[in-house]
């Protein structure tokens, strides 16, 4: 213990007087050494005012941390159509149809018929249309009959194939009657079941003795039920109508459809659904699997 050190305990047991004498003399011979403090104080709270209003002011709400959302309250928000598919493809290949069928209801069943089920990107959509000419004898002796129908020529590249003799990569076309179909877009992907439809064009009056017209198909590949919206594959799962049955699970998500949907879309509003990749591949694997369509 240094000299100063035992000064200043003896003084404490001392009485009051001499005590505050003492005090006095050593303020006064101090005063040289404590004369930068109050200035060193001074500037200390001028930086911390300064850093206060930096952090706090109008320009600074980058520096307000903000907590990470959870997985749990992310896969809580509101799933929207708009946001699951391309919202520059939404209106694309919108073609005319004159013809309103009554059609069955949809049956996964449907899929027993499949020749191939593919899944992959649309390239391209296009019309044809062939004229047929027939004899037609109920109305008059040499009687002829002309037959017109459309057909939606689809082009789609296999990026995986679920069954059927395909090859991965390659690209098939697709040619199905319109009709009411829902089309499909450039751009975007689907899961397509494909049946056989043969090689030629069915018509009403096939019965009847053909004379002349192209009725060679572009291609013996047709969507076997063209309509409803096709299961499309999107970056944050897979979107499909809730008819799908086999494929609605605990896990699957509902879809809020927030964009105006075509008039023969409109059904499908509120019974959009989403399977992650794992949730989708497990239950259609099981589908196709009760229909014994595997490779």
């Amino acid at each position: 213990m240094n000299k100063e050190s035992i000064e200043i305990i003896r003084d404490t047991l001392k009485p009051d007087a001499v005590l505050l004498e003492k005090t006095k003399f050593k303020a006064v011979s101090t005063k040289k050494m404590n004369i930068h403090i109050p200035a060193l104080i001074a500037a200390c709270l001028i930086v911390i005012i300064c850093v206060a209003f930096t952090v706090t002011g109008p320009d600074s709400t980058d520096f307000i941390p903000t907590a990470p959302v959870s997985e749990t309250e992310a896969e809580a928000k509101e799933l929207l159509y708009s946001e699951l598919v391309p919202q520059g493809s939404l209106k694309e290949n919108k073609f005319d149809r004159n013809v309103i069928l009554s059609v069955a209801p949809f049956s996964e069943t449907y899929l027993k018929d499949s020749a191939a089920v593919i899944e992959g990107e649309i390239l391209s959509v296009g019309k044809k249309e062939y004229t047929v000419i027939y004899e037609f004898d109920k109305f008059e002796k040499g009687g002829r009959l002309t037959q017109k129908t459309e057909t939606l020529i689809i082009e789609i590249r296999a990026d995986k194939v679920w069954c059927g003799d395909i090859k991965e990569g390659e690209t098939v076309t697709v040619e199905t009657e319109m009709y009411f179909m829902m089309l499909p877009a450039v751009g975007r992907k689907y899961v397509l079941p494909l049946c056989d439809e043969g090689k030629e064009i069915k018509f009403d009056e096939a019965g009847q003795t053909y004379l002349s017209g192209n009725i060679k198909r572009e291609s013996i590949y047709s969507i076997i039920y063209p309509f409803q919206m096709q299961i499309e594959k999107t970056e944050k799962g897979y979107l499909f109508p809730a008819t799908w049955k086999s494929l609605v699970t605990a896990d699957t998500k509902d879809v809020t459809v927030d964009i105006n949907l075509a008039d023969e879309e409109q059904y499908y509003a509120d019974k959009m659904k989403l399977n992650s990749k794992e949730v989708f591949t497990e239950q259609f694997t099981k589908l196709l699997n009760k229909l014994n369509l595997t490779n």
